[in-house]
């Protein structure tokens, strides 16, 4: 399951994302980024601002 189907699953939404606008790092299948959530469960990535489609697993948050 990719975190960008979210929507599909309401229950790992409203438990397991990250707040919208918190920086992860996230696993995507040929690479590992610092990237963040937008308001419609997009990712984005928090160096260049690009759509991340691909988006596999939250790899870490931070402060937690």
């Amino acid at each position: 399951m990719r975190l960008n189907n979210l929507l599909e699953w309401p229950e790992i939404v409203e438990k397991d994302l990250p707040r919208i606008g918190e920086t992860v790092i996230v696993r995507c299948p040929n690479f590992q980024c610092l990237a963040y959530r937008g308001r419609t469960n997009q990712w984005w990535d928090a160096t260049d601002g690009k759509e991340l489609t691909d988006v596999l697993e939250i790899i870490y948050r931070f402060g937690r």
